[in-house]
């Protein structure tokens, strides 16, 4: 079985549609039949040729819960959420989740994985949907797409086991789901509620769920507090508040199992990046990437990072501000040099001939010398003239930090992207004249802007371009310097073109960081990663960090110069406004 992921609408096959492999046609194509038809979902139909980099390959479990969510969209919206939808897959009766349900999410338990549709041959799928119990009954049927947390039963840590915990009236505790989302409160009572069997809790939780109640359950109240803030569950899908046991200065309340989580081991292997037609399916998504804590975060290889962490790793940075302020600057340093152990990616050189190694490299320039809209190629060739300098080697990396500082204060209100950086004049190396293409041994800063000689691009000339171009009238009081050139270079040879490509862009806007990444070599092939897209509660809440395929970014950097200058930022797309306005770092 297999979903339609990507590739244009063709006959029978559609992005988000279910169908099984029949046959294989000829290398990387699949003749499919498709399952969806109105009369019965579960019968298939003929549905045409299908290409393997197109589809992502199912179990029957899978197709069958994914086939009772009429809406393709829907479908590949909780496939590009593999935490959320691997869990689901795995639930099982009694197992606590949280569901849409009209304008509201409301806390219930599974009770029957039920079967719908008919099976009339043996190529038909019944499609599989949730029976869930609220905690006000009657029962309700939810397909996959309506669950948004799920807690099963083996949720709980390697290593780790909750049956010892002491939880008594007045425990804090916590209900964590397999997505990250946790939902905090007090135990006010234990019992055996009427019709259930097993212990149960009664929590008032520290913010308001909508179904929740104010302590009424099966229509017998058990304790008081605010509407909306009792949950009734099972004591087992309870578990002791991690936020405070850290501090704890009592019992141990986690007992180690006898049988320890394996030490990490370098094993030195080989990982490669995530393919591109795997990228969207794995890292988009809520509660994935980057959990936002008090102004800075980082992303493992995972794929996401929560909140306790990145103060974690920021702790041991061994900068106190590092726990409270945002630093890019510093933490990439500290990160480069102490955590990673990595020379300098930069070696530049002034003019007079000092060099000096960095990480980033710092736009320098004045306002006056750009025009109102600058793309990052013109920062860059402005900044290196304007302050003589250059690079001794081509950068394996160029970290580039545009002329602002932190949210308080931005040169230009927009920055256009250059997808592709050419630094080939901005090395330390032989260079070629601007206009005939011979050795050029003259540069020139006044020319940078000229109308006439192409503005924005670094101009360089042999002996006679230089005099030639500085006897124009509106030239002659420019100042072009020498330029060193060693004697052993013929004035003919070719210089090779060196570029760079644009892969990640961070943005900032009143301390609130994000990023955009290249995950491939397709055009739209972009994400944006959020670390602080949702919020749950606040003071005492958390950041729901969220990740977005944005391929409109690669639409609107795929235009020519010209067009991107005179583009009205206020009429982008959104992401792309953002990509425009408030751009930090350009890597």
């Amino acid at each position: 079985f297999f979903i339609v992921t990507r590739g244009k609408s063709r006959k029978g096959f559609c992005r988000g549609c279910i169908g099984r492999i029949e046959s294989e046609k000829k290398r990387g194509e699949f003749v499919g039949l498709l399952y969806g038809g109105n009369s019965n979902p579960g019968t298939p139909k003929n549905g045409g040729l299908v290409r393997i980099e197109d589809m992502y390959p199912l179990t029957r479990h899978q197709a069958q819960l994914l086939l009772f969510i009429s809406s393709a969209s829907r479908r590949l919206e909780l496939l590009c959420n593999p935490q959320l939808f691997s869990a689901i897959c795995e639930l099982s009766q009694d197992d606590l989740v949280v569901v849409k349900h009209k304008n509201g999410h409301l806390p219930g338990l599974v009770k029957n994985l039920m079967q719908i549709g008919r099976k009339d041959n043996k190529d038909d799928l019944y499609m599989l949907a949730f029976e869930v119990e609220f905690v006000k009954p009657p029962l309700s049927l939810f397909s996959a797409a309506d669950i948004i947390q799920v807690v099963p039963s083996y949720s709980v840590p390697l290593g780790l086991q909750w049956k010892d915990a002491i939880l008594e009236v007045g425990s804090v505790v916590e209900v964590v789901s397999n997505s990250g989302i946790t939902v905090y409160g007090v135990i006010r009572w234990l019992g055996v509620p009427g019709g259930k069997t097993g212990e149960w809790a009664g929590i008032e939780l520290d913010y308001d769920v909508k179904g929740c109640s104010d302590g009424m359950y099966g229509g017998q109240r058990f304790f008081t507090c605010k509407e909306k803030r009792a949950l009734f569950v099972p004591i087992t899908k309870c578990s002791p508040d991690g936020r405070f046991l850290s501090a704890s200065t009592g019992k141990e309340i986690l007992k180690s199992t006898d049988t320890p989580p394996p030490p990490y081991e370098d094993t030195a292997e080989d990982v490669p990046p995530i393919p591109e037609s795997e990228a969207p399916l794995l890292l988009v998504g809520k509660m994935k990437g980057i959990q936002g804590h008090i102004n800075s975060c980082y992303l493992d290889a995972q794929g996401f990072v929560p909140a306790e962490s990145v103060m974690n790793f920021r702790t041991h940075l061994g900068c106190d501000t590092f726990q409270t302020e945002e630093k890019p600057e510093e933490f990439i340093t500290v990160l480069f040099q102490k955590v990673l152990c990595t020379e300098p990616l930069l070696k530049l050189r002034s003019k007079r001939e000092t060099s000096q190694d960095a990480y980033t490299f710092q736009i320098f320039l004045e306002k006056e010398q750009m025009g109102h809209i600058p793309t990052v190629q013109q920062l860059m060739d402005t900044s290196c003239l304007s302050g003589d300098l250059k690079f001794e080697t081509m950068p394996s990396c160029l970290i580039v930090q545009m002329p602002r500082f932190g949210n308080k204060y931005k040169m230009f209100s927009h920055i256009i992207p250059s997808l592709k950086l050419d630094i080939t004049d901005l090395l330390y190396n032989p260079r070629e004249c601007f206009v005939c293409g011979r050795l050029a041994e003259y540069e020139c800063l006044q020319c940078l802007p000229d109308r006439k000689l192409q503005p924005g691009r670094i101009k360089q000339y042999c002996t006679t371009c230089n005099a030639q171009i500085h006897n124009h009238p509106s030239r002659q009081g420019h100042s072009p310097s020498a330029l060193a050139v060693p004697v052993e270079v013929p004035t003919d040879t070719p210089v090779p073109r060196h570029t760079m490509e644009l892969f990640a862009v961070l943005c900032i806007q009143t301390s609130h960081y994000v990023s955009f990444v290249k995950y491939g070599s397709d055009v739209h092939s972009w994400i944006f990663f959020d670390s602080m897209a949702d919020r749950c509660d606040d003071q005492s809440g958390y950041n729901i960090p969220e990740v977005r395929a944005c391929p409109e970014l690669g639409d609107f950097l795929s235009q020519p110069e010209e067009e991107l200058s005179q583009a009205n930022p206020s009429q982008a797309p959104e992401l792309v406004r953002r990509l425009l306005c408030d751009s930090y770092m350009f890597l």
